[in-house]
């Protein structure tokens, strides 16, 4: 599996390409129109849209992507499913922007502490997806954990963060569906799973970058130097 990581401006949010030959799976489609072009570009067929949250700035490329391609299933957490389709829980009303996706759209839950399987239909691939969740941010966020092949033929894991997790801080907590509490307890969870892998070469690719070009930070940067995390008594 193969990745590219695109940014958008104003927020510098990311969205993730996973792709294997004519196939690929989103993650956070952030950018209506370069969502679009990206996969008409590349000829890919969408097998699915992974959601690390609800919050209209990561779903903002959806209502397109679905216009194009309107039987790619949407994964994301139940408890982040009704705000899809309401512009007041993904707060796309409060930017004057009122947005909620068609009834029809194919929505599955992804389920914490699982893993999700995207096979593709003309081959023995599949995508693959550890799924953690972790409150906090908003009710039903999600950390995405999966594993790429470098052009040297090296695997390489990833974190896809969402609003959860960023370089050097978290995500705020005092939007819809946000609490300090869960995040509290959520950062907990996340150093419990992953403190012990440490010493692992894992990169963390946050729902928005530190710039334009920085998009990724390490496991082990954040969990040694980010204070909301090394200050964390367990």
């Amino acid at each position: 599996m193969n990745i590219i990581v695109e940014v958008s401006p104003p927020m510098a949010n990311t969205t993730l390409y996973l792709y294997q030959e004519d196939v690929c799976v989103i993650i956070d489609p952030a950018n209506p129109d370069a969502c679009v072009q990206k996969i008409a570009q590349k000829k890919w067929k969408p097998l699915g849209v992974l959601l690390t949250h609800s919050h209209y700035d990561h779903i903002a490329g959806l209502e397109a992507l679905l216009k194009e391609h309107p039987e790619t299933p949407v994964y994301i957490h139940p408890l982040e499913k009704e705000a899809l389709f309401r512009a007041e829980l993904n707060l796309s009303s409060l930017v004057g922007a009122p947005f909620s996706l068609p009834p029809d759209t194919i929505v599955k839950p992804v389920e914490n502490h699982k893993e999700l399987q995207i096979p593709s239909p003309h081959s023995s691939f599949v995508f693959r997806f550890q799924c953690l969740h972790v409150p906090g941010h908003s009710a039903g966020s999600m950390v995405y954990e999966f594993a790429t092949t470098s052009s040297e033929g090296k695997e390489i894991t990833y974190l896809a963060t969402g609003d959860f997790l960023f370089e050097g801080t978290i995500g705020r907590t005092d939007l819809a569906g946000g609490s300090s509490d869960q995040m509290q307890a959520s950062l907990k969870l996340f150093k419990t799973d992953y403190e012990p892998r440490i010493g692992e070469s894992i990169y963390i690719i946050p729902g928005h970058a530190a710039s334009m070009v920085n998009t990724t930070t390490t496991l082990e940067k954040e969990l040694r130097t980010n204070p909301y995390l090394y200050r964390l008594v367990m």
